[in-house]
């Protein structure tokens, strides 16, 4: 980069003047400066976001903007053209079931629904860690067995959406005691709110129906590119 005025100049716009931005990837790194910048890079680095677009709008003296959706999808997607889980350790598929047994693609969500009200109800943090056999007995009453739970916390635990209280253990036990995370809130918020995030793992979590996943991508289709229109209208 022969100009780092004109990098600089995207990547402040990229970070620093979008707030959301700023927020997701401290909230994915659970606050972690090193792993903050690691993911930031990330971004940066995608072939998404398209750097050579922004500085060439910067020489060209035009407003330097980057579009939401982009940034969202050079988080997710890196280095390739979709979103790869084996290639991404801050962000989780919470729709992917569980392997080796039956469960619900929603069990994911579940425990981190379970975890948000645990630490809405919670006096002070200890209150808001809650012991693993109780996690597994809420589930047993909606004839979920402890296999696929205990599952789907150790893949949340690996990619920090949940911590253990004590941070140096190898096993989770049933007195084990776990508490959702900064990554495991904006999991649960991209879950519910953001049309990009919810569009890839609709296209890569593994469903059984060849007639739903094409309908799936049809509609998901539409959605992100309605929002693109949309906010490239706000924007003009």
């Amino acid at each position: 980069m022969e100009n780092m005025p004109a990098f600089a100049a995207c990547v402040e716009e990229s970070f620093l003047r979008t707030d959301y931005v700023a927020r997701r990837i401290g909230a994915l790194t659970n606050f972690d400066l090193r792993r903050g910048l690691e993911l930031s890079q990330r971004i940066i680095t995608s072939p998404i976001l398209k750097v050579d677009e922004l500085v060439s709008a910067y020489f060209a003296k035009r407003q330097v903007h980057i579009p939401e959706m982009r940034i969202i999808q050079a988080l997710l997607y890196g280095d390739y053209n979709k979103f790869k889980q084996e290639a991404h350790e801050y962000v989780l598929d919470v729709f992917r079931l569980e392997s080796g047994c039956l469960n619900s693609p929603l069990l994911r969500l579940s425990v981190i629904r379970l975890m948000l009200d645990k630490e809405n109800a919670a006096s002070d943090e200890l209150g808001a860690y809650i012991p693993f056999e109780e996690i597994d007995h809420y589930f047993q009453g909606m004839a979920i067995t402890t296999k696929p739970v205990l599952s789907a916390v150790k893949e949340m635990v690996r990619y920090r959406l949940i911590e253990p209280y004590e941070p140096n253990i190898d096993e989770i036990t049933p007195t084990t005691r776990l508490a959702i995370t900064a990554s495991g809130h904006m999991h649960y918020e991209m879950s519910l709110n953001d049309n990009v995030y919810i569009g890839q793992m609709a296209q890569t979590t593994p469903i059984r129906s060849e007639t739903i996943l094409r309908q799936l991508k049809e509609h998901f289709s539409f959605l992100l590119h309605t929002s693109f229109c949309q906010q490239s209208m706000r924007h003009r």
